[in-house]
C-alpha cells in the first residue's frame, strides 16, 4: 500500500480523481513528508493516524505527493471530498457483523468488520457509520481502527475492553509489519467522529 512516485518538474499526468481514496496510516507515517495528508482528528494526541490520499488500484495505492497536488491545485479539502464520494460508491464494502459478548455480569453487543485495506477508511463516512449507531441503538459509540482491514464499535461502557482488543490487534500488526493504523479508540456521535476517547483508568 505504501508507495509513492516522484515525477519530473513538469506534470506528466493528471491525478485520476475517480480513483482517489482516503487511506489511514500510522501517525508516524514514513511518507508524511512527501505526500498530502491530514490527521484523522485534530487533537494532538499521540497515536492519532494520518489520512493519506492516493489513486487506488487492485494491487497498490499510488499516494499523491505534495508537489503534484500543488501543481494540480488540489487541496486536502478537494481530495477529501472526492475521496469520500469514491469511498461511498464502493460496491464491496464489508458489512457490520454483530455479536453478543460477555462483559462484566451481562451480554453486550460488539460490532466488527473485516475487509480490504480501505475498510477502516469508512470511519470518515458519516452515513456508513450511522449504520453502526442504528445497530447498537446508540447516539454515541466508541470505534477502534487498529488495522486498515478491520474496525470495531461498541457502547461507551465497554471502553476498556475495546481498548484492550484494539491494542492487541494493533501490536500484532506492528509486529508483522502490516496494516497497523492506531491503538486509540474514538468517540463518535450520530456518525460523526468527535475525538479520541480517553479510557478511564
Amino acid at each position: 500500500m505504501n508507495e509513492i512516485e516522484e515525477t519530473n518538474d513538469e506534470v506528466l499526468y493528471r491525478t485520476n480523481l475517480e480513483l482517489v481514496m482516503p487511506v489511514l496510516n500510522l501517525q508516524h507515517w514514513e511518507y508524511s513528508g512527501w505526500c498530502i495528508h491530514r490527521p484523522l482528528t485534530f487533537c494532538g494526541t499521540e497515536g492519532v493516524p494520518k489520512v493519506g490520499y492516493g489513486e487506488n488500484s487492485p494491487d497498490r495505492v499510488g499516494y499523491i505527493i505534495i508537489k503534484q497536488a500543488i501543481k494540480e491545485c488540489l487541496s486536502v479539502a478537494d481530495l477529501e471530498r472526492v475521496g469520500l464520494q469514491n469511498l461511498k460508491a464502493r460496491e464491496d464494502r464489508a458489512p457490520w457483523s454483530r455479536q453478543e459478548v460477555p462483559f462484566e455480569s451481562e451480554m453486550r453487543p460488539l460490532l466488527s468488520r473485516n475487509g480490504d485495506e480501505l475498510t477502516a477508511s469508512d470511519i470518515l463516512d458519516p452515513e456508513f457509520m450511522q449504520q453502526a449507531h442504528d445497530m447498537l441503538g446508540l447516539e454515541e459509540m466508541l470505534v477502534a481502527v487498529p488495522i486498515r482491514s478491520g474496525m470495531m464499535a461498541c457502547d461507551i461502557h465497554m471502553a476498556w475492553a475495546l481498548a484492550a482488543a484494539c491494542k492487541t490487534f494493533y501490536d500484532q500488526a506492528i509486529k508483522e509489519e502490516r496494516d497497523a493504523v492506531s491503538p486509540l479508540i474514538f468517540l463518535m456521535s450520530q456518525g460523526q467522529l468527535q475525538s479520541v476517547y480517553a479510557v478511564p483508568s
